[in-house]
């Protein structure tokens, strides 16, 4: 649409974000789970299994995470190999 069609305003594209957790190990799907992720009981400190997840969230059309992070030593190391 251009601008004189929306009252003078220039359209922006909306991006695409998905929310990814950085929190999982093997031990988080023990409390009574009986479905589990593609990749296996994956840990989250796994750069294979992030690097996977980005590439299945590219080909989706995500065009980037909303990381759902708490200052802890674990998600702050995992972040920082991201």
């Amino acid at each position: 649409m251009s601008p004189a069609c929306a009252g003078g305003r220039a359209e922006r594209a909306i991006g695409l974000f998905a929310y990814y957790y950085v929190w999982f190990d093997p031990s988080s799907r023990n409390r009574a789970k009986t479905d589990y992720p593609q990749l296996g009981e994956y840990s989250s400190d796994d750069g294979r299994v992030m690097r996977q997840h980005i590439e299945w969230a590219k080909s989706a059309g995500i065009q980037g995470f909303i990381v759902s992070w708490k200052d802890t030593p674990t998600n702050n190391r995992r972040l920082a190999c991201s």
